[in-house]
């Protein structure tokens, strides 16, 4: 992900939005490290991250880390063992986001 795009992410995304089916979240855990969800209401009214991605925010944006509990199996990937898979569903997310809020 590049700067412009997570600028754009930035303004546009505030703590947690409920569109459409579901919540998107974007908020800081600290130390420049960012949680970038879509979460979905599971059988028990609970939430469960479909998928959740840990990022650090310096120069670069660094995808670190996913998760997945919405899919059986749960998914948890580090960006140092599968950088494709995880790189992907930031891709893949930050499409999603962008089409919340009609942006592209």
């Amino acid at each position: 992900m590049d700067r412009q795009t997570w600028d754009l992410l930035r303004e546009n995304f505030e703590e947690q939005e409920f569109i459409g089916t579901g919540h998107y979240r974007l908020r800081e855990i600290g130390n420049n490290l960012y949680e970038m969800a879509y979460l979905v209401f599971g059988p028990c009214g609970d939430k469960t991250y479909h998928p959740q991605i840990t990022l650090r925010v310096g120069e670069r944006i660094e995808p670190l880390k996913m998760i997945d509990t919405e899919v059986v199996p749960n998914v948890r990937l580090s960006f140092l063992d599968e950088p494709e898979k995880v790189q992907q569903a930031l891709d893949k997310l930050t499409e999603q986001f962008f089409y919340a809020k009609k942006l592209e």
